[in-house]
């Protein structure tokens, strides 16, 4: 039932859920519906089928009218996973269904019959108990005249005193969630990606210049040493060796530079 979900998608990219069957805890049955700016801006209408374990779902172009009068497309897209209901979020670029997710509606609703088994026939009655949608609404598959895949249907609010004219879609256009707009969202995840990226260079920069310090530790050191020996390769006795051995004082502790929890020190060798 999710093979066709999970074919779309690649997880390693995709912060989607991975699609699993499974039954809900729940005592009631779930919906949601999620605002989809993709390549046009859309609106996910997902139904809890707990018979089946997932999520029937449809792409409503126009988003769900509370008007009676107004018939609105309802396209059959892939079942999906439950845990999707709570799904928000940014589909990346190159992925399936690219674009920007909120959670615009959920809730629960009551149907007098299993969903999957309306299905079946073509026509799905509920009704909503949602945040913003509220009320009776019904489903019905459009008959294609060719005999080809059925997957267009109708979206109808019926008259039960819950309609109204009011488009929600543009007076509640927020999540239900986080109360964050398809622009919120956008602009938070922006700022992420450009603090991410600065984060990246200066740790860049902090690493080259830390490879630049140690380069300049050992050189220093060597010409230290061969000081040292050239110095010492001109005393002729005994006497003198040591006397040289013992004007030497090391200076530790001058700290150099200072990365990842790791301190370098410098190690600096005066000759008297």
């Amino acid at each position: 039932m999710l093979e066709e979900y999970n074919k779309k998608r690649n997880f390693v990219t995709t912060s989607e859920p991975r699609g699993k069957t499974g039954q809900s805890k729940a005592n009631n049955t779930r919906f949601v519906v999620q605002k989809h700016d993709a390549t046009r801006l859309h609106y996910d209408f997902r139904l809890e089928d707990k018979k089946e374990g997932v999520l029937k779902s449809w792409a409503v172009p126009k988003g769900i009218s509370l008007d009676p009068k107004v018939r609105r497309l309802a396209v059959l897209t892939e079942d999906h996973p439950l845990d999707y209901l709570l799904f928000e979020g940014i589909i990346p670029e190159g992925s399936y269904g690219a674009g920007t997710v909120i959670v615009w509606d959920t809730g629960t609703f009551s149907s007098e019959q299993e969903i999957s088994d309306q299905f079946e026939k073509g026509k799905i009655t509920f009704t909503l108990f949602g945040q913003k949608l509220r009320g009776r609404f019904t489903l019905v598959r459009i008959h294609s005249r060719g005999g080809g895949e059925e997957n267009q249907w109708l979206l109808m609010k019926s008259s039960d005193g819950l309609e109204s004219e009011e488009d929600l879609t543009i007076s509640r256009p927020e999540s239900v969630l986080t109360g964050k707009t398809i622009d919120n969202l956008k602009n938070n995840e922006n700022i992420k990606d450009r603090r991410m990226k600065s984060s990246s260079v200066a740790q860049a920069t902090k690493s080259k210049s830390a490879r630049d310090l140690e380069g300049s530790i050992k050189i220093q050191t060597s010409e230290a040493q061969r000081t040292f020996a050239n110095n010492f390769d001109k005393l002729t006795n005994k006497k003198q060796r040591e006397d040289f051995v013992a004007k030497i004082k090391p200076i530790l502790s001058t700290i150099l530079y200072a990365t990842t929890k790791r301190l370098f020190y410098g190690l600096q060798i005066l000759l008297v």
